[in-house]
């Protein structure tokens, strides 16, 4: 009974009962991230700013009886390209119809991608690469898998002779609506295509 007991209390708020963001004590607290440690429930901008670094985490909304799904880039984050940390582009480019998706060890991701516009920098693809992103195709890219899931893709493959049409949908989909897990979004298809083929070795 105490295990069910906290199991239930996971899946809602928790200790963290207050209307007021914990952390700049100002705003309404009503969002939760799955993947942090603490899983305290902040405010919009807090959330947003604490995420800069791990724009890849799953993120929740509480509306006032539960948690549902939401994403960093409908809370308004930005992940900018072709810059070191902490600066700003002047000359800052969407991705392509500013749909960008990754997919990451804990799901598909959809993110506010902004490459560099500035003179000097390079091209897209060669931003992505830099970023330990692989882009599934190299004109006006759309989707990109993270390292992090070829090397796990790759071992698997390896050991258990997992391909990538079984992977797809019981891993990288996983933690979506069960529409997302149903139906494959278009450009996620140039990814299944591409790593069904064999590819260079990621180290």
């Amino acid at each position: 009974d105490d295990f069910l007991s906290e199991f239930h209390r996971l899946d809602g708020r928790g200790v963290y009962t207050t209307d007021v963001c914990g952390i700049c004590k100002i705003a309404k607290a009503e969002y939760c991230c799955k993947d942090c440690f603490s899983q305290e429930v902040v405010c919009n901008h807090c959330v947003v700013g604490s995420h800069a670094e791990n724009p890849f985490h799953r993120i929740e909304c509480w509306d006032g009886s539960s948690f549902s799904a939401t994403t960093l880039k409908t809370l308004g984050l930005r992940i900018q390209l072709g810059h070191e940390r902490g600066k700003v582009c002047s000359s800052p480019k969407k991705a392509y119809n500013d749909d960008f998706v990754v997919l990451h060890t804990n799901g598909l991701h959809e993110v506010g991608m902004d490459f560099c516009g500035c003179a000097t920098s390079p091209l897209p693809y060669t931003q992505l690469l830099r970023s330990n992103l692989y882009p599934a195709t190299v004109q006006n890219p759309r989707t990109v898998a993270t390292m992090e899931l070829l090397k796990q893709f790759q071992v698997l493959s390896f050991e258990s002779k997992c391909s990538v049409f079984e992977f797809y949908p019981h891993h990288a989909a996983r933690g979506l609506q069960k529409t997302w897990v149903t139906t494959m979004k278009p450009q996620c298809k140039a990814w299944v295509r591409k790593y069904a083929k064999p590819y260079p070795e990621v180290k």
